[in-house]
């Protein structure tokens, strides 16, 4: 969707709306059937992905407004882009499948959504541009196998998602007397991605001679950019924001009463892992000979559920090959905001605010027989980079205020369920890992031919949350020599060097008369790391027994502040 509006007289008023929306159900479904096969069984649903790569039709809206006007000029543009196809592949409960060759459920979905906006007014006197865009991709993506499989020679279940969410608005307002522009731009990428096996009201049995593949793949990125830009001879303001998000569920689950048996069993379920993140950026700029206002946010948000689970009615036989249950987040933030003003009276303020959260968790109720061995791992990368920075330069009277917020607090967690019975060749290991790194910056400078003030603050938080739970009832038995049982928490495993929290605060100001700067650096970390075990819990082992927790992090808050004025300068920091 694209829209144009253009405007010209003594007042121009220009406007423009584009909107853009794709969101079909996409279904490949059956009932409670019986399907006979002298080679293979695929039930695929597909929208904009061909199975391996998004195939490029993308949901865009582009807006654009200008006016210009001898005494008014005004511009408003809105973009609007939403990708929510729902894609779904699924075999129903009491389904009976047999096949010679192999039995696919597969959905692919992709939701690619961009929003471009812009805004500009141009008057004698007064001119004022808006922009905003918002940029939706959430649509879900789900591929179920509930119904059971009388033979085949490889079981695969995966549900894989692609939900990218770019979101960008420009304004500007221009004017001899006075100019503001403002807007706002939205960018959320939160479409669910789910595989699983099994259904929780009708028993099962899934058998093959071959591998079992459960298998749940997010891929989500927001980009969000908002700028405004003003200029006025006797006065300008700007004001413009931008907010991200990243927060799928993404699950990857055995359910119900299923038995499986294979040649080797993954239950898997991955989020981000090519370094797609949440990104906001907001600026805004103000300059003229009178009143300079200029004020800016950013807010970005990557908090993911991704979840592999099996439950406690599930049971697994390997035939002689590995298990695995695992569950891989990346959740990455960076949010960076800027206002800066030039006038004879100018001042800014610019908040930036970053959060690196949700579940990553691992955990397998089944009973498992007859493998080589059994992992239960959860990962998760958290890291948030936030950066606020203010500039205010005035001939009069000059102030500037920064603040920037951190918190990366993830919940990693790895366990097995209740009444769980496992037996393995070789070794089993139940380990959660937690790669985590805070970091926030405010810098706020002022300078002016006679008052100047700049603030900053940065206030840090690494809050992680790391759990290991045995349920129970749970007996492990490894029976080679070899055979360890390893249970395990890892924080940046144990090195205090690798990820922490830092905050850094800068604020300087000078002026002709007086000149005041202060700054705040906090960085705080806070743990809630253990391990649990219920009742009647057994582990045996061929070899050894390892139950550990290692953690590695640190804190830094690094305060300056100057000011220097020709009567009096003040500055001060707290750390």
């Amino acid at each position: 969707a694209d829209a144009l509006g253009i405007a010209a007289g003594a007042a121009g008023i220009g406007s423009s709306i584009a909107t853009a929306t794709m969101s079909p159900n996409i279904h490949a479904l059956t009932g409670g059937e019986t399907i006979t096969s002298g080679g293979s069984i695929l039930v695929q649903a597909q929208h904009n992905h061909n199975g391996t790569a998004p195939t490029g039709q993308n949901t865009v809206a582009n807006a654009v407004a200008s006016s210009g006007g001898a005494l008014l000029g005004g511009a408003g543009a809105s973009a609007t882009a939403d990708a929510t196809a729902n894609t779904t592949a699924r075999v129903g409960g009491g389904s009976m499948l047999t096949a010679t060759g192999t039995v696919q459920v597969l959905a692919d979905g992709a939701n690619l959504s961009l929003a471009d906006s812009r805004g500009l007014g141009v008057g004698g006197l007064i001119g004022f541009g808006s922009s905003s865009a918002t940029a939706n991709a959430n649509g879900s993506t789900s591929a179920d196998l509930r119904g059971g499989v009388g033979a085949s020679d490889s079981v695969t279940v995966i549900g894989e998602g692609k939900n990218v969410a770019d979101a960008q608005a420009n304004a500007s307002g221009a004017a001899g007397l006075a100019g503001v522009s403002g807007g706002s731009v939205t960018a959320r990428a939160n479409g669910d991605v789910s595989a699983g096996l099994g259904d929780s009201g009708i028993a099962s049995n899934v058998n093959t001679t071959g591998a079992v593949l459960v298998d749940a793949i997010s891929s989500a990125d927001a980009d969000a950019d908002a700028r405004a830009l003003s200029f006025g001879l006797a006065g300008a303001v700007g004001i413009m924001s931008a907010t991200s998000e990243v927060s799928p569920d993404v699950t990857a689950q055995v359910r119900g009463t299923t038995g499986v048996s294979g040649l080797g069993i993954t239950v898997r379920a991955r989020h981000n892992q090519a370094g797609e993140d949440s990104t906001a950026q907001g600026d805004a700029g103000t300059g003229g000979l009178g009143l300079a206002l200029s004020g800016a946010s950013a807010n970005a948000t990557a908090a993911a559920d991704t979840k592999a689970i099996t439950g406690n009615a599930t049971s697994f036989d390997a035939n002689g090959a590995a298990v695995l249950v695992s569950a891989d987040a990346n959740n990455l933030v960076t949010s960076q905001g800027t206002a800066f003003a030039v006038g004879g009276l100018a001042a800014g303020a610019v908040t930036a605010t970053g959060r690196s959260g949700g579940i990553t968790e691992a955990t397998s109720g089944a009973d498992v027989t007859d493998a080589s061995n059994l992992q239960v791992l959860s990962d998760a990368t958290q890291t948030a980079v936030v950066t606020a920075v203010g500039a205010a330069g005035g001939l009069f009277a000059a102030g500037n205020g920064a603040l920037a917020t951190t918190l990366v607090d993830p919940d990693v967690r790895a366990g097995i369920g209740d009444g769980a019975q496992i037996v393995t060749a070789n070794f089993v290991t139940v380990q959660a890992n937690a790669t985590t790194d805070a970091d926030g910056t405010a810098t706020g400078v002022a300078v002016s031919g006679g008052v100047a003030l700049g603030l900053s603050k940065a206030d840090v938080t690494l809050s992680p949350a790391m759990s290991l739970d045995m349920g129970s009832g749970a007996s492990v038995t490894t029976q080679s020599a070899s055979g360890d049982i390893t249970l395990a928490l890892r924080h940046n495993n144990g090195a205090s060097n690798q990820g922490g929290a830092s905050a850094d605060a800068f604020a300087g100001a000078g002026g002709g008369l007086v000149g005041g700067g202060g700054a705040e650096a906090n960085a705080r970390v806070d743990y809630d790391m253990h391990h649990d075990s219920g009742s009647n819990v057994t582990l045996n082992a061929g070899r050894s027994v390892l139950i550990s927790t290692l953690v590695g992090s640190h804190a830094d808050a690094d305060a300056d502040a100057g000011g220097f004025g020709g009567i009096a300068g003040i500055g001060g920091a707290v750390a």
